[in-house]
């Protein structure tokens, strides 16, 4: 008996925001060269039979960023993020929650980006509860966890190697022709479509991450989501002469930099405005909750160092009744409450740097906020106590 495979790539709508990476000429690999990044793969996945690869896709290449982070910066570590969560997260943006109906990989990126992810932990991938919102805990644990760098790659063959040997992944779609499903040892590559298939022949779209190539063999090694099982241990091999033609392949996106709780993010990351929607799952559910920080989003600073809670009354920002205490991984520290402070010049206020900095600062039309201790900015000098992931926090005194 055959087994029934499942998908769900919808291409993405254009749009002129999306941010764009072009690789320059000194940056696209010589020829003969190959690259294999399945080292960082934490987990082979199987969508199992819901149309959620754009989901698994995104969450395999998040991990595989967590991983490569966990080698390379001390105290670094990577969980497996829950794949049903942003499923439904990703319909609920396109207003499909209720149906198993795929998703584009730009919505499930900024689903990704704006609401973030929990662990599969809080929410696993139980394929009856696709159409569940998850609880509210989920949420709070999501908090911080964002795919928070990616870019769209230019549709060409070199700046797909460059970007392999920039050490980064990439999700893209590709239509599946009934030729797809032949794929078999020992080299496990896809065939051309044939040219009945290619004229009015069905297809489905499905969405998978690149993660290596070979010149000698002019490749693309691919991570697919039907399990281990399936292929080479999960993975295929797709063409150059494929992946190149854009009437078969589709939306190239760079995943770059994936954020986690309480560590830092690079200072070109991709701002979501969703943060009341963010940090309204971090507050305690019986307060009167208030932030003000509409462009604002939550991969730039780590809210698992941030006592973060309030009401607004009398023109300042005062403790609710009931603190705010811990929701698996989402911590609070000793910090003061958000606080207020009059407009100043924006040298008081400093980019988050985990090695010199400790002031999260960040403003909207009206107010500007810091999190963090309410004391003067620049003469916090005995501010170096340890973190809650046991690393010095120094202060410079520019």
């Amino acid at each position: 008996m055959a087994v029934v495979r499942y998908y769900g790539a919808k291409p993405d709508e254009p749009d002129d925001n999306d941010k764009r990476k072009k690789y320059g000429g000194h940056e696209i690999p010589s020829g003969g060269t190959n690259v294999d990044l399945s080292h960082y793969v934490h987990h082979v996945y199987d969508q199992e039979n819901l149309h959620s690869c754009t989901a698994n896709a995104l969450c395999a290449a998040y991990g595989m960023d967590l991983v490569k982070q966990s080698q390379t910066i001390a105290a670094g570590y990577y969980f497996d993020p829950s794949r049903l969560f942003l499923y439904y997260n990703t319909r609920e943006r396109e207003g499909s929650q209720s149906k198993d109906s795929g998703a584009s990989i730009r919505d499930t990126v900024e689903s990704m980006n704006g609401k973030g992810v929990c662990k599969e932990s809080d929410w696993p991938y139980t394929v009856w509860k696709f159409n569940q919102k998850p609880p509210h805990s989920a949420y709070v644990a999501a908090v911080g966890n964002n795919l928070c760098k990616y870019e769209r790659l230019d549709h060409k063959i070199d700046q797909f190697r460059a970007c392999l040997k920039d050490n980064c992944p990439f999700v893209f779609g590709f239509k599946v022709y009934a030729s797809f499903h032949n794929i078999s040892g020992p080299k496990y590559t896809m065939q051309m479509p044939k040219a009945h298939e290619r004229d009015g022949g069905s297809f489905e779209r499905h969405a998978v991450v690149a993660v290596g190539y070979n010149d000698t063999k002019q490749h693309i090694k691919v991570l697919n989501s039907w399990g281990s099982d399936w292929g080479d241990n999960g993975y295929f091999y797709m063409p150059y002469q494929f992946i190149e033609n854009r009437f078969f392949c589709f939306d190239f996106w760079k995943i770059t930099f994936a954020s986690e709780q309480g560590k830092p993010c690079p200072k070109d990351a991709v701002h979501f405005p969703d943060i009341v929607g963010i940090l309204g799952n971090a507050f305690h559910p019986e307060a009167s909750d208030f932030v003000g920080a509409s462009r604002y989003s939550s991969c730039n600073f780590p809210l698992s160092r941030a006592f973060v809670y309030g009401n607004e009354t009398s023109g300042s920002l005062v403790p609710p009744p009931l603190p705010f205490s811990s929701f698996d991984g989402v911590g609070a520290s000793p910090y003061p409450p958000l606080s207020r402070v009059s407009h100043t010049p924006s040298r008081n206020l400093h980019h988050y740097h985990d090695q010199y900095d400790s002031t999260h600062g960040f403003e909207d039309d009206d107010w500007r906020y810091s999190i963090g201790p309410s004391v003067n900015h620049r003469s916090r000098a005995y501010d170096n106590d340890l973190d809650l992931y046991g690393r010095k926090r120094h202060r410079s005194h520019s």
